[in-house]
């Protein structure tokens, strides 16, 4: 597994016992792995307090279908098939962190484990620590929320009723992208929400875990804050209980690298959210995933808005046109790979080697209007997103792009690399897509950018502050990193 964090790579495999992490930056040697006691699967890293979280499982014989259990299947008054291990390391030291209350943390769930670590999920946010466990064939989940340094308990959501992904708001509300069934009785997620959750400060819960133990049976389970409807689901339809991600990055309060500069996002910019939905009697699937993005900002607001202790509810009529913008694409998501970074998206067209990074920050946005298209070569000026609604329209839009720039080489002089295109909320895009009742139109303005001359042939691409990074693990090429930076243009220019 590879992933970024903030300037640093991490290399794990599955059942790993040991740490690698690269600075992106040549100049600084890489440092020693660090190895570890027990294998694990999942990790989180929070580089600026010197924190490694590790997701580890009790090792031995899994009885996945007979209910009765071995004599030895209890650790310390726990079912070992239920349990699973949070250790909380140094990053320096790979050592029982010193500020960590419960240097670790043992939760007994509801459900058996998940036995595969893409069910398993964990996060650091501060003085927050969030693990997520699910069983998504059997539509439940548990979303547990503590303060790593004091011990505290302060959330619990969960459902057996549906599938979700988390991310971060600010530091203290949490999103949670949720599938769920709209008939108890079916087996089909006929309904999409997006949940607005408030961390709960420690007071109110005032659950102290015993001895780094949590039963989960034991806790109170908490309610949103907002629920935001999607448009609806055609009842011969189910959302697909893969590929069904949330994502945003940098974790609201890290610092950001950009430019040789340092900032820290209070809130969240931008969402990305992933999903596909299949027919619910043939099984059948739509080659096509839905790739929606949303505005942080307009979350933030809301919260304001409705400053509630009740839940409440948005239609998407009320919320969804404008704080939106969907695409459908052929490219699949990878649970391992964030794209996100702030407010830009990296993506890969279907033919090499071309990749565009799509922007939603609303000031990016407003420099470059009055520019709408700037292209090199010069032929794909008739593309002008003001004239030609092709660019609006998502799916068309992205497809007809790919088109255009098959008709131009690859190895494009220096200097006429990149096309740069900017559509506005006055240019919505509407799709007919499978598996809803109604054509979506949405109409939040972003910026694409795409770069025409790349020969690295990399399977995957990541985006991290100023650096984009291509991953290359086939070939001779095998567990190759790659990686670029995105040059700051002068005010004039529309580039980035």
């Amino acid at each position: 597994m590879i992933s970024l964090f903030f300037g640093r790579w991490k290399i794990v495999g599955r059942h790993a016992d040991a740490l690698q992490f690269i600075p992106l930056d040549l100049k600084t040697p890489d440092p020693p792995p660090l190895l570890f006691d027990i294998s694990f699967d999942e990790f989180t890293v929070d580089p600026e307090q010197g924190l490694i979280a590790i997701v580890s499982k009790n090792l031995g014989l899994l009885v996945l279908f007979d209910s009765v259990r071995p004599r030895n299947c209890l650790l310390g008054g726990f079912d070992r098939f239920t349990t699973i291990h949070v250790d909380l390391y140094s990053i320096t030291t790979g050592l029982a962190h010193l500020h960590a209350q419960y240097p670790r943390l043992t939760v007994e769930f509801a459900f058996e484990r998940p036995f595969f670590s893409p069910e398993l999920d964990i996060e650091i946010m501060g003085n927050v620590l969030l693990i997520k466990a699910s069983r998504s064939r059997f539509h439940a989940y548990e979303l547990l929320i503590w303060d790593w340094r004091s011990g505290i308990f302060l959330n619990r959501i969960t459902t057996r009723q549906g599938i979700c992904d988390f991310t971060f708001l600010d530091k203290q509300h949490l999103v949670v992208l949720s599938g769920t069934r709209s008939d108890p009785d079916s087996e089909a997620l006929g309904t999409l929400e997006l949940l607005v959750y408030t961390i709960s400060d420690g007071i109110s819960t005032c659950s102290n875990l015993l001895h780094g133990q949590l039963r989960v049976a034991d806790l109170v389970v908490s309610q949103p804050t907002l629920r935001l409807a999607f448009p609806q689901i055609q009842e011969s339809c189910t959302i697909s209980d893969t590929e069904f991600y949330l994502r945003s990055d940098p974790t609201p309060g890290r610092i950001l690298y950009t430019h040789s500069a340092a900032y820290a996002c209070s809130y969240t910019t931008t969402l990305s959210i992933n999903f596909y939905v299949r027919n619910v009697n043939t099984g059948w699937e739509g080659p096509d995933y839905y790739r929606v993005f949303l505005d942080g900002r307009f979350l933030m607001d809301q919260l304001r808005t409705y400053n509630s202790n009740e839940t409440v509810h948005v239609p998407w009529s009320s919320w969804g046109v404008c704080a939106t913008r969907w695409f459908i694409t052929t490219e699949r998501p990878n649970h391992w790979i964030c794209r996100m970074s702030s407010s830009r998206f990296i993506s890969q067209l279907s033919d090499q080697p071309y990749y565009c990074i799509l922007d939603f920050s609303s000031a990016n946005v407003g420099r470059s209007r009055g520019c709408a298209l700037q292209s090199n070569p010069p032929g794909l000026d008739g593309l002008d997103v003001t004239k030609d609604s092709g660019l609006g329209v998502e799916f068309e839009g992205l497809r007809r792009l790919e088109q255009d720039l098959r008709h131009f080489p690859a190895d494009s002089p220096a200097g006429h690399e990149l096309l740069v295109a900017t559509v506005g909320a006055d240019n919505p895009g509407t799709i007919s897509g499978i598996g809803f009742e109604e054509p979506i139109t949405s109409r939040l303005p972003y910026r694409i950018v795409c770069r025409m001359n790349n020969q690295s042939d990399h399977e995957g691409w990541q985006i991290n502050g100023d650096c984009i990074v291509g991953v290359a693990t086939r070939g001779i090429a095998s567990e190759s990193l790659t990686i670029y930076k995105l040059k700051k243009q002068p005010a004039s220019s529309s580039n980035f």
